[in-house]
This record gives structure tokens, sequence and C-alpha cells, in this order.
């Protein structure tokens, strides 16, 4: 298995123009026969675990910043509705 960017720099190496899904076949052909290329191997277990944990911790610390955002947002709207000043309205 190759990545797309080192498909695309032996495609740029070799000076080629022509864009055609036949021509970028034929490339990819080439680059195949040309490299000795690892065998693909699926993801494994421990991998795809590690990366939903990631993808986890992601999501909550968006969760925390939106939650701390509320939190800081509505605490200035209720300090707003108090005098600045320390006086309270007093209804003597």
């Amino acid at each position: 298995m190759a990545l797309a960017n080192r498909i695309k720099h032996y495609t740029k190496s070799m000076n080629v123009k022509t864009r055609t899904d036949k021509a970028d076949a034929a490339l990819i052909a080439d680059f195949g026969l040309e490299r000795s290329l690892p065998a693909w191997q699926p993801t494994s277990s421990q991998y795809k675990e590690l990366r939903d944990l990631c993808r986890e911790l992601s999501s909550i610390k968006k969760d925390l910043t939106r939650a701390g955002c509320q939190l800081h947002t509505m605490e200035t709207l209720v300090s707003q509705e108090r005098p600045c000043d320390g006086t309270q309205d007093k209804a003597d």
C-alpha cells in the first residue's frame, strides 16, 4: 500500500502532464512495479480502540469548552442584573 502523496510525487518526477484515468492507472501500476511496497495490513483492534478513545477524548474536550463558555455567559448575564456598586435595591 502506498500513500497518495508518494504517488503524486512520483507522477511529478516522471514529468507527466496527462491527467486521465487511463494515464493515472498506468502511472500507479508503474509505481507499484518499480518500488517494493509493503503488503497491506488490516488495522489492529488495539489501534482501532486507541483511535476511538482519542476521538472520544476530543469530543469530551469540545463539550467541556462549550459548557465553560455557556457558564461564563450565564454568569455574565446574572452579574449584569445586579448593581455594580454593591448597593442593593431596598423596598422600604
